[in-house]
């Protein structure tokens, strides 16, 4: 019984110190400062970046190669098998081959297209660092105010990859 109520003090004495610790956290001068900073919000259009950086072509390019070959490769495949088959059989195995098509399709388009966000987020970053900007968002998630880095990023895009077209 002695050890519980010793227990239950140490409890209750460490859930006080806590507390006293975070309100003087909390309440420290530069805590408050920090929370009162004004943040710089900016927005950009994913869609149009994308869109627009000259590696988003050969990206496409690739995976159009690579699904033309994938869709022959499984269309062997599934004649040589529906040979021997028929009736419900048949459907499933087509239903199969389909969903293999898709599942795969999307790995590859996701494998060809992430090297190309990636640069577009590292380039975002480093825009948003020399505008001053602490936040920045997809402008579908924007219903009023921030600034528009979309421009400033497209042209730093074309810039480091030499691409001298317009928006």
């Amino acid at each position: 019984m002695l050890k519980m109520k010793s227990l239950k003090g140490v409890l209750v004495l460490s859930l006080v110190l806590m507390m006293g610790v975070g309100a003087f956290v909390l309440l420290s001068p530069q805590v408050q400062a920090e929370s009162n900073e004004q943040h710089k919000i900016a927005y950009v259009n994913l869609q149009k970046i994308f869109n627009n950086h000259p590696e988003k072509l050969k990206a496409e390019s690739r995976f159009n190669q690579v699904v033309q070959t994938l869709q022959q490769n499984l269309k062997t495949e599934l004649e040589a098998k529906l040979k021997d088959v028929s009736g419900e059989k048949r459907q499933q195995l087509i239903n199969q081959y389909k969903q293999r098509l898709n599942r795969e399709v999307n790995e590859r388009q996701q494998k060809l297209i992430k090297p190309v966000m990636q640069k577009i987020d590292a380039t975002i970053k480093e825009v948003a660092a020399e505008q001053g900007v602490d936040i920045v968002v997809e402008k579908g998630v924007v219903i009023y105010g921030g600034y528009d880095l979309t421009p400033k990023v497209l042209a730093k895009v074309k810039a480091e990859t030499g691409d001298k077209t317009k928006n």
